[in-house]
């Protein structure tokens, strides 16, 4: 099992990710759901593929997990290069939003990643910013995914709530309730 780096949901999945998983993580581009990935990575070897943010300070971040700048065509047609996972450990691709746009090179990226987590009984972290509207290929992303979490952001006038949701695991059983999440420094 993967740990999250978050002990309630590893609790909530029977002691964490089960090897040769493909999560979904979806979440508004208005949360701090980086911070969740960055709690996966430092609790296990990481390579760590980025498309949105500077290389140097997810390694700033992230000194013990292998960073890599990709731009959404680098993943879709060459995904093999970005998509090896480390023996024993996990790929976090940060983010496919921009990759959910074209049908057949998208999903020849996902049969990549997938058999790369099959092949090094690893996992593979998806990262996927819900907008409006959906890229074309979200229903793909969740589809194929053997986990999909959600993070949801609730703001009032008095306190700022994430809430963490598995909605669907292969490998188990879904927790009955989404569980409240900081996503503070020490998440």
């Amino acid at each position: 099992m993967y740990p999250t780096g978050l002990p309630e949901l590893d609790r909530h999945l029977g002691g964490g990710v089960p090897p040769g998983t493909l999560v979904a993580l979806t979440a508004p581009p208005n949360t701090q759901s980086e911070r969740l990935l960055e709690r996966l990575a430092a609790a296990n070897e990481t390579r760590y593929v980025t498309t949105l943010r500077d290389a140097a300070r997810v390694r700033d971040r992230l000194p013990e997990a292998s960073v890599l700048s990709a731009t959404p065509d680098d993943l879709l047609f060459d995904p093999e290069t970005y998509l090896s996972i480390p023996s024993s450990g996990c790929l976090v691709v940060d983010s496919v939003t921009e990759l959910e746009r074209d049908t057949d090179t998208y999903r020849e990226f996902l049969e990549t990643a997938a058999r790369e987590t099959a092949e090094s009984d690893g996992i593979v972290v998806l990262h996927a910013h819900e907008a409006e509207p959906n890229p074309p290929e979200r229903w793909l992303t969740l589809a194929r995914a053997d986990m999909t979490v959600q993070l949801s952001l609730e703001v009032s006038s008095d306190a700022v709530t994430n809430r963490l949701a598995v909605t669907k695991h292969r490998g188990g059983a879904v927790p009955e309730k989404p569980m409240q999440v900081r996503l503070s420094e020490d998440t």
